[in-house]
């Protein structure tokens, strides 16, 4: 295998797709989705968010093949997008999916922080947080 500039940097920013997915468990966004979808503006004000952040957020999900955008059909003239889960990612990101991997996601998100501090672990020879907080305490 031989390595490439562009190898490179797929690795080193390989955390940018899985904080899209972070961001959206976090804010329960595919809560918001599950079902027949929502538009940006929709969704941002059930989440109490930004609008113009979280059609930003809606469009990285989509370009990592996540969500399907549509227009509007709904309501004559709207130039807004709905947002929907496609089916096969929806197993994985709703509560009623047969597959729903919600906690586990959300368990990879608390455990990013600790990923950060990789190179004071190795510095220090010592876990960044005690054995233990793994466990529960």
């Amino acid at each position: 295998m031989s390595w490439t500039i562009d190898r490179f940097m797929q690795l080193a920013t390989g955390y940018w797709p899985a904080s899209v997915i972070s961001a959206s468990v976090q804010l329960g966004l595919f809560e918001v989705l599950e079902g027949k979808g929502a538009t940006a503006k929709e969704a941002a004000a059930r989440l109490g968010a930004s609008p113009a952040h979280t059609s930003e957020l809606l469009d990285a999900l989509t370009a990592l093949d996540i969500l399907d955008k549509r227009a509007d059909t709904a309501q004559a003239g709207s130039k807004e997008s709905v947002y929907k889960i496609k089916p096969s990612a929806a197993q994985f990101l709703t509560r009623s999916g047969s597959w729903c991997i919600l906690d586990a996601l959300q368990y990879n998100t608390d455990l990013y922080p600790l990923w950060g501090r990789l190179a004071e672990c190795v510095r220090n020879g010592k876990p960044v947080i005690p054995v233990g907080a793994h466990l529960g305490g």
